[in-house]
C-alpha cells in the first residue's frame, strides 16, 4: 500500500531501524523509498489520488497494523513491486484488497 508528508516517497519496511530512517528523512526534505510489509487482512489506510502525482496516504486509522510505519501524505509507488503511480485510488485500493489473504504485501 503507501511516503512521507514532507515530499518523501513512501514505502514502508517493518524493521527496528524504521524510527532511525524516519528521523533522517524528517531532518530534510529528501525523497527516500521505504518498503512496508503489510500483514494479511484490512490495513485501515485511505488512499487518495492527487491531480498531479502518484496515489498518497489520505488517512490512517489508529488501529491500523501499519500505522506506525506510514504518515498522511506518503506517496504510494508500488504494491508487491507492481507500479501504481499512474493508478487511481480506487484501482490501488482494489489491488491491495485482492491481495489481502497474502502472508505479506509489500508497499513502496
Amino acid at each position: 500500500m503507501v511516503t512521507v508528508s514532507k515530499k518523501r516517497a513512501a514505502n514502508v519496511t517493518v524493521r527496528t531501524s524504521q524510527e532511525a530512517q524516519r528521523a533522517r528523512i524528517d531532518a530534510g526534505v529528501k525523497e527516500e523509498v521505504i518498503n512496508v510489509y503489510a500483514p494479511p487482512g484490512r490495513l485501515g489506510v485511505v488512499i487518495d489520488t492527487p491531480d498531479d502525482g502518484p496515489p498518497v496516504v489520505h488517512a490512517i486509522r489508529d488501529s491500523s497494523a501499519i500505522a506506525d510505519q506510514l504518515r498522511v501524505g506518503d506517496k504510494l509507488l508500488s504494491v508487491d513491486d507492481e507500479d501504481v503511480t499512474s493508478m487511481t485510488a480506487i484501482k490501488v485500493s482494489k489491488l491491495i484488497t485482492m491481495k489481502n489473504a497474502n502472508p505479506t504485501r509489500k508497499l513502496s
